[in-house]
């Protein structure tokens, strides 16, 4: 079984939280985000985050929950209001590169709505990381059916 990783990038705090294929939460926690917030700390940190928990825990894919504009399709980060060095920020790929994982990016109403349907069948009611639950549900829908996510172990980097 491969689990999801939700994460909620915002100006102070990195939110995460892992659901399984079914969506039960298995975890939340957060972390301080880099000052100032800039792509390439974001991503070492993510990256970092998640290939450490590897070891224990067979992440399958990653979503991700942005304040800013997004493609979805490109996995681009367009914009960032007050924070210009988010300018066209390709950081799915980049994650990807570095975490050998699926990456989702979904725009934090999204992942909002998304967070309330799982919330209401799965999980217990935390606003702090709805995002983060959010992101991880929407990756969850969009890889579970994924041929390239095998229903048993991933291989582990």
């Amino acid at each position: 079984m491969w689990y999801a990783i939700g994460v909620e990038i915002n100006c102070h705090r990195i939110n995460v939280c892992s659901l399984t294929q079914d969506k039960h939460l298995l975890f939340k926690t957060s972390f301080k985000s880099s000052d100032p917030l800039m792509p390439g700390s974001v991503v070492i940190d993510i990256s970092e985050f998640i290939l450490a928990i590897s070891s224990e825990l067979n992440v399958g894919c990653v979503g991700i929950a942005f304040p800013g504009s997004i493609d979805k399709k490109r996995k681009l980060i367009e914009e960032y209001p007050d924070y210009p060095e988010w300018k066209d920020v390709p950081l799915g790929d980049w994650l990807e590169i570095r975490i050998n994982r699926k990456v989702l990016i979904s725009n934090m109403n999204d992942c909002k709505h998304s967070a309330l349907s799982v919330q209401i069948e799965k999980i217990n009611h935390d606003e702090v990381f709805q995002f983060a639950f959010g992101a991880a549900g929407l990756a969850v829908d969009k890889f579970s059916s994924s041929k390239s996510l095998p229903s048993g172990s991933m291989k582990k980097i």
